[in-house]
């Protein structure tokens, strides 16, 4: 770092440092402001107008930025293409600063881990983290925006990993520093962004989200997770949900290319979830239901006793019309209970999901 920068440049320097993989989204008053490579990465990425700083040298330091209230609006453009987002904040009172206010990161937005940032409500985003234990892979996979998550285990078949992964929809890996980069090329060539813990230990916080695991790869895998999550998030997880085992046997394998000839949740002719089986099916009347709608069509049962329940399930609201348009109706009136929790335990919710969540929970004892 050079001393001749200005104190204000070398505290972002400093930030920057820790942060290496993210553009830094430095608080500077009303503004957030991006420096050197960020600042070219993000006026190319966001159509940004290039300037230069005066920073204590020569040259003048290249930077861009936007106003800290459109930040919503910039923010997922990046992380869509595969860039991580870390936000910079002043957290000190200007007037109460003795010269140079402290800033510190709030918050590391990954395409993995983003929360209000998806755009599309009926969309779900999954990251995974995975332990390599030598005859197989344990992944820990997360819905960081509604707190869904579990521990699968596949065969040590990367081809099979890959697919594993593609079905889940999962943008993010997070793996240990020494993973094998063979299957780190193959990673990239998905375009899954790629993130490193070596941190396994769990807090004894999490210890009761984790009941149903048995096994230490399984635990190493959930523990990479929670690590990552807590080091990007500067938060308490409170909003995950106790973690299920997923068995490859429970549910119907199929490969990428079938999935993708069946048109089961993306059209083979357009970017998008048009034409396929589940825009077909999907008469929900909340995101919710939409979100599992799919999860049901991408993996389907193949146990007769629960293919049964579902049935049994079904019939009654065909035969039930009156209590199923009440429900119906009573769905209709509710906005997204578990991205409202979510952010509500993330301390990211603003006044509108206060509001939201309200009436939500007004509609609750119609649908009990």
């Amino acid at each position: 770092m050079s001393e001749n920068y200005t104190p204000m440049m070398q505290q972002y320097l400093a930030v920057k440092k820790e942060y290496e993989d993210a553009i830094l989204f430095y608080r500077i008053g009303d503004f957030y402001e991006m420096f050197f490579d960020d600042a070219k990465i993000a006026s190319k990425e966001l159509d940004l107008v290039l300037t230069g700083k005066n920073a204590g040298v020569e040259e003048r330091v290249p930077m861009c930025g936007i106003p800290h209230h459109a930040a919503a609006a910039y923010i997922p453009r990046l992380v869509s293409r595969g860039f991580k987002v870390a936000i910079c904040e002043q957290t000190q009172d200007p007037k109460e600063a003795v010269g140079l206010v402290t800033r510190d990161v709030i918050r590391v937005i990954t395409p993995g881990t983003v929360m209000q940032e998806i755009s599309d409500e009926k969309a779900s985003v999954y990251l995974a983290a995975i332990t390599d234990y030598g005859y197989g892979y344990s992944l820990a996979i997360v819905e960081m925006s509604t707190g869904e998550n579990y521990v699968q285990n596949i065969e040590h078949k990367d081809v099979l990993l890959m697919q594993t992964l593609l079905r889940s929809n999962v943008r993010e890996v997070v793996v240990s520093s020494d993973f094998k980069e063979k299957t780190l090329k193959s990673f990239r060539e998905l375009q899954i962004v790629i993130s490193y813990c070596d941190e396994t230990r769990i807090k004894e916080e999490y210890l009761p989200l984790t009941e149903g695991i048995l096994k230490d790869y399984d635990m190493q895998a959930y523990g990479r997770m929670l690590n990552y999550l807590e080091n990007t998030q500067k938060h308490m997880l409170g909003h995950l949900q106790v973690t299920r085992i997923e068995r490859e046997d429970e549910v119907l394998y199929m490969d990428f290319a079938t999935r993708q000839n069946l048109e089961l949740v993306q059209s083979l002719h357009e970017n998008g979830k048009a034409i396929t089986l589940w825009s077909f099916l999907d008469a929900c009347k909340s995101s919710m239901g939409s979100r599992q709608l799919r999860k049901w069509i991408e993996k389907p049962l193949v146990s007769r006793e629960k293919i049964e329940a579902r049935f049994n399930k079904t019939e009654w609201f065909i035969q039930n019309f009156m209590q199923r348009q009440q429900l119906r109706d009573s769905f209709s009136n509710i906005y997204d209970l578990q991205r409202l929790i979510a952010r509500c335990a993330m301390n990211t919710a603003n006044a509108v999901d206060c509001q939201r969540l309200t009436k939500t929970l007004a509609e609750v004892p119609s649908i009990m």
